[in-house]
C-alpha cells in the first residue's frame, strides 16, 4: 500500500493526487535543427533519441529535463493545428539555463555563430548576470549566473 501523500504547509486545498513537473517539451517542426542547437551549440547532453527524431531528451544528471517532439506529430494527436513561436514574439516561455560563467558561455555560443537577444547583464534585483537568445525556432533561451554572495552586479541593469 502506498503512503499517503506528504502535505506541505499552506498545501490545503492542493488537488489529489498532487502533480509533479517531469520536463519542459518542445514541439518543434525543426527537429533535426533544433536537436543539433541543443546538442552542439549549447552543449546539452542527449539522453534519449537522436536527430533523426520525432522525441528526444536531454539531461541533467539522470533526469531529464527537456525533451524536443515533432510538431507535426502533436498536431495529429491534438487534432488541432500547430502555431510556433516567431522571433519577434516574447513568447509564453523562456527556458532557463544555470551556467557559472555567462560571459564565457555567451562569448563560447556567439563564435558558434548563436545570435542573442540580449548580451550578458547584470540584473540586480533579480541578482542575476544574464544574457537572452533565440533557439531555431524563435523560442526564448536564458543563460544566467549567479551574484556571488554580497555582490550586487556592476552595469545597474534592472530586472
Amino acid at each position: 500500500m502506498a503512503a499517503p501523500p506528504v502535505r506541505v504547509e499552506g498545501g490545503e486545498g492542493r488537488p489529489e493526487p498532487p502533480l509533479h513537473f517531469s520536463r519542459l517539451r518542445i514541439l518543434t517542426p525543426n527537429f533535426a535543427r533544433m536537436w543539433n542547437f541543443y546538442r552542439d551549440d549549447l552543449g546539452l547532453t542527449p539522453g534519449m533519441g537522436d536527430e533523426t527524431g520525432p522525441y528526444a531528451e536531454f539531461l541533467e544528471g539522470k533526469n531529464s529535463y527537456l525533451a524536443l517532439f515533432d510538431a507535426e506529430l502533436m498536431s495529429a494527436a491534438l487534432a488541432e493545428k500547430f502555431a510556433p513561436a516567431g522571433p519577434s514574439s516574447p513568447g509564453s516561455y523562456a527556458l532557463v539555463l544555470q551556467t557559472d560563467d555567462v560571459d564565457s558561455a555567451y562569448q563560447r555560443l556567439i563564435e558558434a555563430g548563436v545570435r542573442f537577444v540580449r548580451p550578458p547583464t547584470d540584473q540586480p534585483l533579480w541578482r542575476i548576470r544574464v544574457a537572452h537568445l533565440r533557439d531555431p525556432d524563435g523560442n526564448l533561451v536564458e543563460l544566467y549566473t549567479d551574484f556571488p554572495e554580497g555582490a550586487g552586479g556592476n552595469d545597474g541593469g534592472v530586472g
